[in-house]
């Protein structure tokens, strides 16, 4: 089934007309989108996960730092209700079992309800000693679990304008690895700049989606491993200047098919089973990366798999019934997918070919 792409040009900050590559503006044929939230409710989603009993649980990046529970089976008048907030920019947010984990900039936050009436009494702090700062673009994103272990990722210091900071802490730019037992944590993997995606794709294998920045001319999808350094070296670890870089799976060329990609989800659907998806919240849509192993690498190449969306999407999670999850955002100046909104909560489910 073809769709039909087309070139749109953008107005820049300074006035000047420029290119950002083919937007898809329909979704995908093979996928039905559905609305599940009411209107009013305006998440800009950093983190979302599913509770044992089918309902999501959605953080919104924004000044309430606020945290909410979705019954997509409720009658939309009684679908949501915000369950805690307050939160420093919630990126990051997983379900293990009937605990509740969100990722703030500087901890790991197990929220907990004491009198079993859904809504959070006690925001205990489970794991905090990576150092931080009040850097604007120091992020901490994403929380996936794997095993006994959480997974998350903290992005560079960077200074307005996007070049990277003189100053940066040992901690940034690194892969995190958090014991569910104790809340230990280890730095397993370097090198990246704004890791704003990990995801487990084939076989528990962890990939994680980095942005392009004053080192880099273009996005990447990359196969994260132990002890894999992966190309910043704004953070002066010892011996960063010699270290081998690990080449990435897939190159994401800037404005062509990337700009700001974000978390990864393997797909189960039809002939897509077994390839990744991830959005991006500036280039907008839903991107498919086609993998294979390659003399025992993951490499491969993308493609533009889905466009006709409310916003930028952020994370994407799979749902109980089966559908993709996808929750969208965007923030000022330029971090949002043109002319669409910054925020969102749409799910899009497999049909047919």
């Amino acid at each position: 089934v073809g769709i039909a792409v087309e070139f749109v040009a953008v107005q820049g900050r300074e006035g000047a007309d420029y290119d950002v590559g083919p937007r898809l503006e329909r979704v995908h044929p093979a996928f039905e989108l559905e609305n599940v939230i009411p209107e009013g409710f305006e998440p800009k989603v950093g983190g979302m996960d599913f509770l044992p009993d089918g309902r999501l649980v959605v953080a919104s990046w924004d000044r309430d730092g606020a945290v909410f529970l979705v019954d997509p089976q409720a009658p939309l008048e009684g679908r949501v209700t915000r369950i805690a907030e307050g939160l420093q920019e919630p990126l990051g947010l997983a379900v293990v079992g009937e605990r509740l984990f969100v990722l703030q900039k500087q901890e790991v936050t197990e929220l907990v309800d004491t009198d079993g009436d859904g809504i959070i009494d006690e925001y205990r702090t489970f794991s905090d000693p990576w150092p931080t700062t009040s850097n604007f673009h120091s992020f901490a994103f994403c929380l996936v679990q794997r095993g006994d272990y959480l997974y998350a990722l903290l992005s560079i210091c960077i200074q307005p304008g996007g070049a990277s900071c003189a100053q940066q802490l040992p901690s940034q730019g690194k892969l995190l690895r958090i014991s569910l037992a104790d809340g230990g944590v280890e730095y397993v993997a370097s090198g990246f700049r704004t890791p704003n995606g990990i995801g487990l794709g084939p076989g528990g294998a962890l990939f994680v989606t980095d942005n392009q920045g004053d080192w880099l001319p273009a996005s990447k999808l990359v196969h994260a491993r132990e002890g894999g350094f992966y190309g910043s070296r704004a953070v002066p670890d010892p011996g960063v200047m010699a270290a081998r870089e690990m080449p990435p799976a897939v190159w994401l060329p800037q404005d062509e098919i990337g700009n700001s990609p974000t978390q990864p989800l393997l797909l189960q659907e039809g002939p897509y089973s077994g390839q990744l998806v991830f959005g991006d919240v500036y280039h907008g849509g839903i991107k498919r990366a086609y993998l294979e192993r390659v003399a025992g690498e993951w490499q491969g190449a993308a493609f533009r798999f889905s466009g006709g969306l409310q916003g930028g999407v952020n994370r994407i999670a799979r749902g109980p019934d089966g559908a993709l999850y996808l929750g969208e955002i965007g923030n000022p100046p330029n971090w949002g997918e043109v002319g669409k909104a910054w925020h969102g909560l749409e799910p899009v489910s497999y049909t047919h070919l």
